[in-house]
């Protein structure tokens, strides 16, 4: 296979092969080599930026976003610009690129929408309410733009909204299946907004089942089967003098993960890098190598993390890393990075759990629009969270979510303390850190540290009865 020193046509066959072969490596070798001879490939472009951006790989999916650029400059191609590089998470451009196109295109909703997700994921919220109120004007049967103007009017004191949401509901409008489950979802937010509780409730998990026929789950989302033991088994394969070791912070979804990668990127040492993929594709690729010394594993787990890490943060100091539902692989962090903090967050469980329930994630967390589901998972999450803590002990660090709320600098001077870093005040201020958030938390982590998560779910309790014996018994350990 040619290693990027060829022709073209060479290149070429050779990204094909590896395409095909599914073989991330070769993939990068073959797109660094075209990038490097600026080959003349046009909108094609766009696919390999695309394929980059798959593998992790965002300097090199950003190079290949310019080049695309610099082919396709009408206003179809600058919108799809706009759209890659906010997937790189480069929300400044993104907006730039959109705010370069011609008054109107693509559409008044979609170009809306658009730019007040981006301004929202930047923390421009009132630019996020403007925005979004246009692109609802626009087309008013978007699922997603009610769902997403919900959200971030939770904060708002002001129900006039809510009002709005719920008449428009109650004129039963036509919605398209991709747009029912976010709506409802939308709808209980509104629900909630104005104290009926059952109502919310009710929407709740309407908006879940709606989800689940749409994306063709028939029957219960278990976890993996026991996953938690498929690492390889040896302890000194890392680096121990490690520079900038990342930071791995860990927990269910909605325990409070968002806040503290957010307190910890106010720091002037540590980049937030928020729920990255490049723990699961150097996982992948480490066990793609097959029966071999497990730390020839570990070393290329290692290697391949931080080049991923690296491509997104170059330059910067220690990474936090809060990929969702990576409990399970603790034991490769630990092993490959013997100097990284391994940080757990644990929030109230019927809290976690409702607030699981109210969410709708685009993608990854099946198993959290139904309750049955999410209490199976819970359980999971328990017992990998018991293993590790017998082998591992002191290393994993958890942190309680009630303290972090009610005593703010005694558990964030700790949380430091453990990642060996001096206290900076500014890490007790985290909502004025200006960095793009693009997770589910985006809007609660523009408040101040503050105990509006806690409690979260006694109005449902009465609604909740079914299953608070289960998780209250998994929280006894």
């Amino acid at each position: 296979m040619a290693q990027g020193n060829g022709s073209l046509d060479d290149i070429l066959r050779a990204f094909k092969q590896a395409l095909a072969a599914r073989d991330r490596p070769a993939i990068d070798r073959q797109v660094d080599a075209l990038l490097r001879m600026n080959a003349p490939l046009g909108a094609q472009w766009r696919a390999i930026a695309r394929v980059s951006l798959t593998n992790g790989q965002v300097a090199a999916a950003r190079a290949a976003i310019e080049r695309y650029a610099a082919h396709a400059v009408d206003a179809p191609a600058r919108f799809e610009q706009a759209v890659l590089l906010a997937e790189c998470g480069d929300v400044a451009m993104a907006l730039q690129r959109l705010q370069s196109l011609p008054p109107g295109f693509p559409d008044v909703a979609t170009r809306a929408h658009l730019h007040a997700t981006l301004a929202m994921q930047a923390g421009d919220l009132d630019q996020a309410r403007r925005s979004f109120e246009q692109a609802l004007s626009a087309r008013p049967t978007s699922g997603i733009s009610w769902l997403s103007y919900a959200q971030l009017m939770r904060r708002d004191p002001s129900t006039r909204w809510a009002e709005r949401l719920s008449g428009y509901h109650a004129s039963r409008p036509t919605l398209a299946d991709g747009d029912r489950g976010p709506f409802l979802y939308a709808v209980a937010e509104a629900a909630h907004a104005l104290g009926d509780h059952a109502g919310a409730f009710a929407a709740y998990r309407a908006g879940g089942q709606a989800v689940r026929r749409h994306r063709g789950i028939t029957g219960p989302v278990r976890p993996p089967d026991r996953e938690v033991r498929s690492w390889p088994e040896t302890g000194r394969s890392g680096a121990q003098d490690d520079p900038h070791p990342p930071i791995f912070v860990l927990g269910l979804p909605r325990s409070g993960t968002t806040l503290v990668e957010q307190i910890l990127a106010s720091h002037s040492a540590i980049a937030g890098g928020g729920e990255m993929t490049a723990l699961h594709l150097a996982i992948d690729g480490a066990s793609r190598m097959g029966a071999v010394d497990p730390s020839a594993m570990l070393a290329r787990f290692a290697s391949d993390y931080r080049q991923l890490a690296r491509a997104r943060f170059p330059g910067r100091g220690a990474v936090v890393d809060k990929t969702l539902n990576v409990t399970r692989h603790i034991g490769w962090m630990a092993a490959a990075f013997p100097a990284s903090p391994l940080v757990y967050v644990r929030r109230d469980i019927v809290d976690t759990a409702f607030s699981c329930l109210r969410t709708y994630f685009s993608q990854g967390i099946d198993w959290s629009y139904d309750l049955d589901d999410i209490v199976a998972h819970f359980a999971f999450e328990r017992d990998v969270l018991r293993y590790w803590r017998d082998r591992l002990g002191d290393r994993l660090t958890v942190i309680d979510y009630r303290a972090l709320v009610e005593r703010p600098e005694a558990t964030v001077r700790a949380l430091l303390d453990r990642c060996g870093l001096p206290f900076e005040p500014a890490v007790l201020h985290p909502e004025a850190t200006a960095r793009p958030v693009l997770t589910a938390s985006t809007v609660q982590v523009r408040s101040p540290i503050n105990h509006g998560g806690l409690g979260a779910a006694d109005p449902y309790h009465a609604h909740l009865a079914p299953y608070l014996d289960r998780l209250r018994a998994l929280d006894r350990d």
